[in-house]
């Protein structure tokens, strides 16, 4: 991996008569490249006691943090969010997609409806894409939560 490469843009505008924009009305941006994907950070589901069992009508929670992009810090990372019953699936629920800053990023993602479309018994995991600005990415997968949908069985005293 290199460092990235910053470049100075400027853009100067000219019609077809050769009449150009005026001096210090150019447009200047920079831009940076990276030959790094971002690293990958943590990714749970909040679940009964932190034992991997959520209960329908509960909704889910998850969260993610801690991916980043080492070579370029101060440059924002994209994140695409899903829900699926294998690691990197996304066939259950797909997040819109959610812009923040690489550093130290953080965010939580609530389902109310999850019920609706989770299966008793079935395994589901949380998925997280960060894509830098060069287009390269990093895919991390949170480990399973399974829908408890029975209740225990009542015990002899």
């Amino acid at each position: 991996a290199t460092a990235p490469t910053a470049h100075l843009v400027t853009v100067k505008a000219c019609n077809v008569l050769g009449l150009c924009s005026a001096e210090g009305a150019n447009t200047s941006a920079l831009l940076v490249t990276s030959d790094t994907a971002p690293t990958a950070g943590i990714i749970t589901i909040d679940s009964y006691l932190g034992e991997g069992y959520v209960s329908p009508g509960t909704g889910l929670t998850g969260r993610f943090h801690g991916f980043n992009d080492p070579t370029a810090p101060y440059v924002p990372l994209r994140y695409e969010v899903c829900l699926g019953s294998s690691s990197f699936g996304c066939e259950k629920s797909t997040v819109p997609t959610y812009m923040t800053g690489s550093t130290n990023s953080s965010a939580v993602y609530e389902w109310s409806d999850m019920d609706k479309i989770l299966q008793c018994g079935s395994s589901y995991r949380l998925t997280v894409r960060a894509v830098n600005c060069a287009g390269l990415a990093v895919t991390s997968a949170s480990q399973p939560v399974q829908v408890c949908c029975s209740p225990p069985t009542a015990g002899v005293v």
